[in-house]
């Protein structure tokens, strides 16, 4: 993932990466956006996304056996707990885990997630067909997206630095070519 140039490229590998490693049972990656909505064909580039709404999850990416069921579905806010994770105030929802268990204080400690110890136990799961038992867990994960303010300044002065040098290089070669006339 450090050396990929898109994240997007990789996260079919990744989810694969998880479900293989973890010998978890499914492994879904979706996005958080906007709800689409119908648009008229000469509408302005989002008119299909209606932003009045709350944001959904649609996931885009699944372990090779989970890839029918899970990608292209779409989880709305109050459609289960995932959401939880992404909200500002959220905090942790670590239902009946030990604290002192050796498998899991170092990650439940460190990272910003949901985990569920036992999904039939708990009532705000949502399932996309009927429960197994099992575990959850939600992680949020986040990555520098080049669609920022920040990377579109450093983008000018790249573009900035750049044209002068080959100014200064031309400058250079006419110069050169001057001399040896």
């Amino acid at each position: 993932m450090k050396q990929s140039e898109d994240p997007f490229d990789n996260l079919e590998d990744f989810a694969q990466y998880i479900h293989d490693n973890i010998g978890s049972t499914g492994v879904y990656i979706g996005q958080l956006e906007p709800p689409r909505k119908e648009a008229a064909d000469d509408a302005d580039e989002d008119a299909h996304l209606d932003r009045d709404r709350p944001e959904i999850i649609k996931f885009k990416y699944a372990n090779g056996d989970h890839k029918s069921l899970m990608v292209n579905t779409e989880l709305s806010q109050g459609q289960g707990i995932t959401h939880e994770v992404l909200t500002e105030e959220y905090t942790a929802h670590n239902q009946d885990v030990d604290p002192d268990d050796a498998d899991g204080p170092d990650l439940l400690d460190s990272v910003k997630h949901i985990f569920v110890k036992e999904v039939v136990r708990d009532p705000k799961m949502h399932y996309w067909r009927v429960p197994r038992l099992g575990s959850y867990m939600a992680i949020p994960l986040v990555y520098r997206s080049a669609l920022s303010v920040h990377s579109f300044k450093k983008a000018v002065t790249d573009l900035e630095e750049h044209t002068a040098r080959q100014k200064a290089q031309d400058e250079e070669r006419a110069l050169w070519e001057m001399q040896q006339e």
